[in-house]
């Protein structure tokens, strides 16, 4: 059953891998939030495109990655073991964590440099020698924060299975009824609120966001028992269309919300956590956009893209590649288009293309290193 069901799995991680690129663009040219380096356009017309484009991904693409994570879980700890399953989870999230965090990290971060007369060798050693605590402090994960939580979340699982001596979670071999995923994404909203009031969504805690997190989880742990109760061979189209309705209506109305907000007055910060009916609008609205979006995209790559061809399978084969290495080449493509004086968002465009065909390169020759082939 698993079987025919990876295929649809895989290029839905593929499709989503693309967002992840687009999305990190989409910030370096309109919206001026946690990245490396911005080039943003002064046209407010690209920049609402943009940041509307990021607050709309982000109400959904990092929930189904770690839903189908979850999903895939409960698999590999089955087939493996717990210790076979934690040393392959130490291998394949562990150690891509700790080659961005002091490798490649700081080869983005000497963007910054350039233009100097300061090497790259010159940097690193100077950033070493002068100030060591301060080269631990900034070997931050970027954007494997995924793997981090992904490797945090694992743990978690391997140790409620070895602790767990019978089944605690009732299973049903039947799409959850519509007021199940109503309960789901009301419980999620309030936690989204009540979390964010104490950690806004700009703030971090050992790098990562913690007010993004109550969806993270919960899409995680409905993973792990959509594999177990085969969720995704009993999706209804009537009831996905129906929550899809909801988050397109979400979607087209979020424009006012953020007006009336004040969001285009700088007042973005206002829905991003604290007592306000901002963010108690906000913590609602991305879980209802969220469950529609994911649901229908399951359905449509079950569908219609439960298929593969040789780029199919390229792509899927080095999609976890290409997330490692997207920041890098993020983050200097962009830099040195930064002078173009082709528009923002048409460069937006070209810049996407040009970011994602590099990867994927990239990605090819990485895994044709032995030793990363095991890993990515």
């Amino acid at each position: 059953m698993v079987q025919n069901r990876l295929i649809y799995l895989d290029n839905l991680r593929v499709f989503l891998t693309l967002m992840v690129v687009a999305f990190h663009l989409a910030i370096t040219y309109g919206f001026n939030i946690g990245w490396y380096f911005y080039d943003l356009s002064d046209d407010m017309l690209t920049k609402g495109i943009l940041t509307y484009f990021v607050l709309v991904n982000q109400a959904f693409f990092m929930s189904l990655f770690f839903g189908i994570a979850g999903f895939f879980t409960p698999i590999s700890y089955d087939r493996k073991g717990s210790i076979s399953f934690l040393k392959d989870r130490f291998l394949r999230l562990g150690i891509p964590l700790l080659l961005f965090v002091f490798l490649v990290n700081p080869v983005i971060r000497y963007v910054y440099h350039i233009g100097t007369s300061k090497s790259f060798i010159e940097y690193i050693i100077d950033e070493i020698s002068r100030d060591p605590i301060g080269f631990i402090k900034h070997a931050a994960p970027g954007p494997m924060w995924f793997l981090e939580a992904l490797l945090i979340f694992s743990l978690c699982y391997a140790l409620i299975r070895c602790l767990m001596q019978a089944q605690i979670i009732p299973i049903h071999h039947r799409f959850p009824k519509d007021n199940i995923i109503l309960l789901f994404v009301i419980t999620l909203s309030f936690l989204n609120f009540i979390i964010r009031i104490w950690s806004p969504i700009e703030n971090q805690f050992l790098f990562l966001r913690l007010g993004h997190f109550v969806p993270y989880i919960g899409y995680f742990i409905s993973g792990t028992i959509a594999y177990r109760s085969g969720w995704l061979s009993f999706l209804n189209e009537s009831q996905i269309k129906k929550w899809f309705r909801i988050s397109v209506v979400c979607i087209l109305f979020f424009p006012i919300l953020l007006y009336i907000g004040g969001a285009f007055d700088g007042q973005m910060q206002l829905f991003f956590g604290g007592w306000h009916w901002q963010s108690l609008v906000y913590s609602f609205w991305e879980p209802f956009v969220c469950i529609g979006i994911s649901l229908w995209l399951l359905s449509t790559f079950r569908s219609k893209y439960n298929k593969s061809n040789r780029l199919t399978r390229f792509m899927a084969d080095h999609a976890y590649a290409v997330y490692f290495i997207h920041a890098f080449f993020t983050v200097y493509i962009t830099f040195f288009f930064q002078y173009s004086k082709i528009p923002s968002l048409l460069k937006f465009f070209i810049v996407s293309i040009i970011v994602t065909m590099t990867c994927f390169l990239a990605a090819y020759i990485i895994r044709k290193i032995p030793f990363l082939r095991k890993i990515f």
